[in-house]
């Protein structure tokens, strides 16, 4: 390889002729007999306009000086405007490549647990996420939807396979978690079988509900069971909370009658124990209708808010796709 001019040649014979650590634009520094090399170094790095028009003048000084044509300090002049952009000292590309050499061999030699590990290191960081589980894909690494009775918080490797994380859908947090341990723990291993007998045992280990987004997430990752759309409405139906049934007190007036709309033979009317009978019994059947057009409604409402397409739950829940191609 050649030389821009022979001043180069110590500085650039170890990386074939190509400047390639920052250290290198310090020892032109040098040789231009620059005040302070370093700044050079910075100019570059920083791209400060004020700053590289100082450092190019005392360079082309200095290096003029030492025979080099103006053709020669152009060149080499843009040369080092390209190399700043991607430049680093030894120490740093010494380190990059130790590391990246260590990574490619547990990468090959361990691939599942070594995939685990980047998937927990990227945890809360959804797109990150889903780069690294087509790589997955890829290696012909098995990453197994979320399981309620066996998924830990973070990835874990199980016979040459990867269990997703529950930390890693979306709006799953350590509170979850350690709900959903408690739960466990509570039921003493025996399997959840479904959402609302999921949410029978939270109300027995805690005050608190889980969260209806929480429960809605972990159905659609799958962590429950395939059914998905089936777990969803039956689900649905238990985050209803029917209106207060309260039958009127004392015996009813006639006024009480007309005002609800209740008709009432006047034998009854005047039996006030029938009274009171028969004007519950009409206004119980008033509520049950009330009740299921709210209902009615409370259910479209979740399905609108929640259900929507079934092919688009993995992705939405865990960034990535992986029961379907």
């Amino acid at each position: 390889y050649s030389y821009l001019h022979p001043d180069l040649e110590p500085v650039l014979k170890a990386t074939m002729g190509i400047m390639t650590f920052q250290e290198q634009l310090i020892e032109i520094g040098w040789i231009a007999k620059m005040k302070n090399p370093d700044k050079i170094r910075k100019a570059t790095g920083k791209k400060s306009r004020a700053l590289m028009t100082e450092c190019k003048m005392e360079l082309f000084e200095g290096l003029g000086r030492r025979g080099w044509t103006e053709e020669q300090l152009e060149t080499l002049w843009e040369i080092m405007i390209d190399f700043a952009s991607y430049s680093f000292n030894k120490s740093h590309a010494l380190a990059y490549a130790i590391i990246a050499w260590q990574m490619a061999k547990l990468k090959h030699y361990h691939p599942v647990e070594f995939m685990t590990a980047l998937l927990n290191s990227k945890i809360g960081k959804i797109e990150e996420l889903s780069h690294y589980l087509s790589e997955c894909k890829r290696m012909g690494i098995k990453v197994n939807v979320p399981d309620i009775n066996e998924s830990q918080g973070k990835f874990t490797a199980r016979n040459g396979e990867i269990v997703f994380g529950l930390l890693a859908i979306r709006g799953i947090g350590e509170p979850t978690v350690e709900l959903i341990n408690k739960v466990r723990e509570y039921n003493q291993h025996c399997p959840i079988t479904s959402p609302i007998n999921f949410c029978s045992y939270v109300e027995s280990v805690s005050e608190e509900k889980m969260p209806t987004d929480a429960i809605i997430n972990l159905i659609k990752s799958g962590a429950f069971g395939a059914n998905k759309r089936e777990l969803l409405e039956q689900y649905a139906e238990t985050t209803y909370v029917p209106l207060k049934w309260i039958p009127k007190k004392g015996i009813p007036s006639r006024a009480d009658f007309e005002k609800a709309g209740y008709s009432i033979m006047p034998e009854h009317f005047a039996d006030k124990e029938m009274r009171a009978k028969l004007f519950n019994e009409a206004k119980y059947e008033t509520y049950l209708k009330k009740d299921a057009e709210r209902k009615w409604k409370h259910i479209n409402n979740f399905f609108e808010k929640y259900v929507g397409d079934e092919e688009f739950y993995e992705f939405d829940t865990m960034g990535a796709y992986l029961t379907i191609s």
